[in-house]
């Protein structure tokens, strides 16, 4: 098609002609690494197909802007993305600057990108159900450069280590058994839309071919594929993952739907679901009860093990994307919304659903970022127990509860603050009540 080539030709040339792709009055790095990705897909695809001219021309761009963003991530003053283990800033600025390297084959480029990535995923590896704290929304953002990196490490250098990462396995427990009605949208904890950034359909795909090899993922991304609600995302979050689905699927993996517990608890998150990863009718009810940036995390900002990786503490992690919402309930019976989260937005402890005094915040609510600062009183709740069980009736309880009292203010003076949540369902049938 010679006039979308030529169209597109446009576009790359308006790209490369701007001095500089940050957005007006901001320092942020992110449009900058989001324009070198898309750059350095557009000249890799069209290579072939370009003048002489046009190949140095783009060469010359993804060069300059990747040497920008190494010169950040070598700067110890900086004291963001460089530094932060677990954000997805983090991840995806490295893999902008991985990505740009390879291109500009720059070895010292490539060592320093790798090492960041490396040291992020040394993290995640540890965390036993394969949480990310920010939202499954915000998940999908660092898990899309994640995946890639990996395979770019493994096809060009050989880097096998993380193609196989049980990361991987276990972060797709969370993306199953978080999706809700049906698997159109998600639960959306924390700032999130209730749908996800990017993919996770390529994310899953990627999982399957290379981690589980069991169908499962497939299926999954099926099903997201075919009932996800439309529009909601911007058009080009919603193909910019499409390309990667077609490199990893593996057509020998045939779709095969998992067995499904209906009762699954993150641990390490703080989060029990009911009814995750369901059909669209089936009855979801969720309590959220977690450590600031999940417990793994938190234990090594206050412990010594990996005090090479966070001895700036907690300035190591930035859980901004997080909200004040410990002991929150999600109820969606027979999947109507009754109960739900309070989404993208301030963080105020009143628009959750938990228990306020007067208006006073949890800890580091109140904002548009979650703002966690290092206190003698540690802001951590815990899940405390999880249980599900059913009479011979066929009456079924679903039991949650967790310890709040240190998500609160000291000014509070509270003691102990256990909150419990309790789902009853009653039989359906001829004589029997309806669900409650």
């Amino acid at each position: 098609n010679t006039a979308l080539f030529n169209q597109l030709l446009v576009s790359v040339d308006r790209l490369v002609s701007f001095e500089s792709w940050y957005v007006f009055d901001s320092r942020d790095d992110m449009p900058v690494s989001h324009s070198l990705v898309g750059l350095c897909l557009a000249y890799d695809l069209l290579f072939s197909r370009l003048d002489s001219h046009r190949q140095e021309l783009y060469f010359n761009k993804i060069k300059e802007v990747t040497s920008g963003l190494y010169n950040i991530a070598t700067n110890p003053r900086r004291t963001d993305w460089r530094n932060h283990l677990i954000q997805n800033h983090a991840a995806n600025n490295i893999g902008a600057l991985f990505m740009g390297a390879v291109m500009s084959e720059e070895p010292t480029w490539i060592r320093v990108a790798y090492h960041l990535f490396n040291r992020q995923m040394k993290i995640l590896n540890t965390v036993p159900d394969g949480t990310l704290t920010e939202s499954v929304a915000y998940g999908t953002y660092s898990t899309r450069s994640l995946t890639f990196m990996s395979f770019l490490s493994a096809r060009l250098f050989g880097f096998t280590e993380h193609l196989r990462a049980p990361f991987f396995a276990r972060n797709y427990q969370q993306l199953l058994y978080t999706s809700v009605y049906g698997y159109r949208k998600e639960l959306g904890i924390g700032d999130d839309d209730g749908s996800w950034f990017y993919g996770p359909e390529a994310q899953l795909t990627f999982t399957d071919a290379y981690v589980l090899r069991s169908g499962h993922g497939n299926w999954l991304a099926d099903q997201i594929r075919r009932r996800r609600e439309p529009k909601t995302r911007p058009i080009a979050m919603r193909y910019c993952t499409d390309y990667l689905e077609y490199i990893w699927y593996d057509p020998l993996l045939a779709a095969r739907e998992p067995q499904r517990p209906d009762l699954v608890s993150f641990d390490d998150w703080g989060l029990a679901v009911y009814g995750g990863g369901q059909d669209e009718r089936c009855t979801v009810f969720s309590f959220k009860a977690s450590y600031i940036s999940g417990f793994t995390p938190f234990q090594y900002v206050e412990s010594e093990r990996y005090k090479d990786l966070f001895h700036q503490g907690w300035k190591t992690l930035n859980p901004g994307h997080e909200h004040p919402d410990q002991g929150s309930i999600v109820f969606l019976p027979q999947g109507q919304p009754v109960l739900t989260e309070d989404l993208y937005g301030s963080k105020l402890t009143r628009k959750q659903n938990v228990l306020s005094f007067a208006n006073l915040e949890q800890r580091s609510g109140g904002g548009r970022w979650f703002e966690y600062r290092e206190a003698k009183e540690r802001p951590e709740s815990w899940l405390r127990s999880v249980s599900q069980a059913m009479d011979a009736s066929g009456i079924e309880v679903i039991w949650m509860q967790g310890e709040l009292e240190r998500a609160y203010s000291s000014e509070l003076g509270l003691k102990k603050y256990i909150r419990t949540a309790v789902l009853v369902r009653l039989p359906v049938g001829p004589g029997a009540a309806a669900a409650a």
